[in-house]
């Protein structure tokens, strides 16, 4: 049985780059998408999860599909770098 959500978020983390085989922001997106499961405050939200490969073009190719497909309230971009020391956020305002 099928459960309706009243809202998307999405979540992105990225796949393997430099010598890092397993990508620490994929791992994290993916934990995220289970804090939703079983919990009342969240029972309304529905939790999309993708890997992006990591490059610019990419990022500037699927953002907007994700967000014309699912169209979420929110999308999270959980990203690392290998010499950051920093937490940044970025917000895509997809046109209307």
């Amino acid at each position: 049985m099928e459960v309706n959500k009243k809202y998307t978020v999405l979540v992105t983390g990225f796949g393997p780059f430099d010598k890092h085989i397993v990508n620490a922001s994929w791992e994290a997106a993916k934990e995220l998408s289970k804090l939703c499961v079983n919990s009342k405050e969240l029972m309304d939200v529905e939790v999309i999860v993708k890997e992006i490969p990591v490059s610019y073009e990419d990022v500037t190719k699927y953002v907007p599909k994700f967000w014309q497909e699912y169209k979420p309230i929110i999308s999270i971009s959980i990203q690392v770098y290998k010499v950051q020391k920093i937490c940044c956020y970025f917000i895509y305002d997809p046109p209307c």
